[in-house]
């Protein structure tokens, strides 16, 4: 299992550091929001979704953000 959370939050970081506030705003609200909501969690962080149900709810959840 793959932790996507690590690699969401560094791709952010890489956003911020080419001054894509915006984008890198995006994801982090996304990844908070689900988190807190526990939906789509994977194993590693509590949760039984698979890595590809995480992605899939934290595209839903940028549309939405």
């Amino acid at each position: 299992m793959a932790n996507p959370t690590a690699i969401l939050l560094a791709s952010s970081n890489l956003l911020r550091h080419i001054n894509l506030e915006s984008y890198a705003n995006k994801i982090e609200t996304a990844l908070l929001k689900i988190i807190k909501s526990k939906k789509a969690l994977t194993s590693d962080i509590g949760g039984c979704s698979s890595t590809t149900q995480f992605t899939e709810a934290m595209i839903e959840q940028a549309h939405i953000s």
